[in-house]
């Protein structure tokens, strides 16, 4: 038994060959076993014809290629499979021929070139242009080195992808031989935009925090110390590699300790902040009023990821209070 499908192309081509419009043929088709179980065959048809040209046998051969196909399905799943988390990590795969000069690309590597879907197929002097021209003599030199030695490569370079702009990619490749010589390169590339991008803006904030006169520190959702800022460092005399994680209980005096920790940590985790005045000791060991102000920093997930802290020196501000206050009681 044959299933809808099968069985039109299957008498539309019979009756074709019957026509004279064709010798015989061949094609894919499916049976439907007594037991219901569906075998995948190929068949081949061919005629024999009388002096008019009438059809007098027919000679078919049938191949069960049930086990190829389901191979040939699972090789499938297996590709599309690939594609789709190459599409997921944003990643993509493509072999260079040296001999034919060409470049092919994953559906996702083009994604990230910018290149036209429907051409996966390019030159080497195409995908060459593709590269920033600050970076072409780097991925020229790799391709040489891998051409000559097998050298496997391990770099990063940028592309312009015409509509996102220069993307920044990983890239990693190695080299197959053929009769002696290294002619064709396997590789994936991994678009590394959003995490170079997301580096330079950390450095920048880095850099800010670094510069401010205001001490800077932050800490883990146990109150453990694991950053401070140039000037905290400066400010309160703490050497490069001392050991910051009960940093709380030593910068600050014990009055200080007790605001930070039964109010100041605790407000600022269930209300997002706290600000207040509390106080220091600094480097030659005396006590530096500061205006205080904790933030809490939470996941997407709404979990506590951090806490972060920034302390002002307000000395000159006592100061005048104390003087306005001095001056009032004498008027």
């Amino acid at each position: 038994m044959t299933p809808p499908g099968d069985l039109e192309r299957n008498v539309a081509l019979f009756d074709e060959l019957i026509a004279g419009q064709r010798s015989g043929y061949r094609m894919s088709k499916r049976f439907v076993r007594k037991d219901g179980r569906m075998v995948h065959a190929e068949i081949d048809v061919r005629a024999v014809r009388d002096e008019r040209g009438q059809v007098r046998q027919l000679f078919a051969t049938i191949q069960d290629v049930t086990e190829r196909h389901r191979y040939e399905q699972t090789l499938q799943q297996m590709q599309d499979q690939m594609l789709k988390a190459q599409r997921i990590g944003n990643m993509g795969s493509w072999t260079m021929d040296l001999r034919r000069r060409t470049f092919v690309a994953s559906p996702q590597a083009l994604v990230i070139y910018g290149t036209d879907p429907g051409r996966p197929e390019m030159t080497l002097e195409e995908a060459d242009a593709l590269v920033v021209p600050e970076d072409r003599a780097l991925v020229r030199e790799a391709v040489r080195r891998g051409a000559s030695t097998g050298e496997p490569s391990d770099l990063r370079c940028r592309v312009l992808n015409p509509v996102r702009g220069v993307r920044h990619l990983h890239v990693r490749a190695e080299f197959e031989p053929e009769d002696g010589q290294f002619v064709r390169c396997v590789g994936m590339v991994v678009d590394e935009t959003d995490l170079v991008e997301a580096q330079r803006d950390r450095d920048r904030l880095v850099s800010v925090l670094e510069a401010t006169p205001d001490i800077v520190s932050m800490a883990n959702p146990r109150g453990e110390v694991f950053y401070y800022n140039r000037a905290g460092y400066e400010v309160l005399g703490l050497p490069e590699d001392a050991p910051l994680a009960d940093a709380i209980g030593r910068v600050h005096p014990e009055w200080a300790v007790r605001i930070v920790k039964e109010q100041g940590i605790p407000v600022a985790i269930a209300q997002g902040r706290w600000l207040g005045e509390t106080a220091v000791y600094g480097a030659d060991g005396r006590e530096i009023p500061m205006s205080q102000m904790i933030l809490s920093h939470h996941g997407a997930d709404g979990q506590l990821m951090y806490l972060s802290t920034i302390l002002r020196d307000i000395s000159e501000r006592k100061v005048a209070e104390a003087a306005l206050r001095e001056q009032g009681r004498v008027l």
